[in-house]
């Protein structure tokens, strides 16, 4: 674990605002039922990189920021906690950011940060989702599994059939 004066400071502020809505969460219905949806959205997102585009899939992993934050702040249990790992992602997107900046195609340099910025946040939000849910992780391996080989078996059957690269780079 990454050991951050500015981590244990957005931890007290969490605390802090925890203390403060502890008024919503007397009824411990409410947080349960923020996780299902939260699980919900975290299926939607994973099935949808299979059919959908990146705009919908976009939204669901929205969905899941939205949701993951309203329980930061409203479940006492909850807390940050950065890994190494998670620290490098940090780094790459502030990497991003300043690339973002100097890009002459300003529009579209923002439109690609702002898809990092929704991807990167999914995937803390998936993980700060699974370190409360450990008897999920084994459920979400087996499907992200699934879901692959799917997709290649897809990519095989479309390569037999002739089917064009949509991209330049295929």
């Amino acid at each position: 674990m990454v050991e951050s004066i500015i981590f244990e400071k957005v931890n007290a502020l969490l605390k802090f605002f925890q203390n403060k809505t502890s008024f919503f969460t007397k009824n411990r219905r409410s947080l349960a039922n923020l996780d299902k949806f939260i699980f919900l959205f975290i299926i939607l997102t994973v099935f949808s990189t299979i059919f959908a585009g990146s705009n919908f899939i976009g939204l669901c992993a929205l969905c899941v920021i939205t949701l993951t934050f309203l329980q930061l702040l409203l479940d006492q249990k909850q807390n940050l906690n950065f890994k190494t790992f998670d620290f490098a992602l940090l780094i790459y997107l502030l990497f991003c950011i300043i690339s973002t900046i100097n890009s002459t195609l300003i529009s579209q340099s923002f439109y690609g940060l702002s898809k990092t910025l929704i991807y990167i946040g999914f995937y803390f939000s998936f993980v700060q989702y699974l370190k409360y849910h450990k008897n999920q992780i084994l459920f979400f391996i087996i499907l992200i599994a699934c879901l692959c080989g799917t997709q290649g078996i897809i990519g095989i059957l479309q390569q037999k059939a002739g089917v064009l690269a949509g991209a330049t780079w295929q």
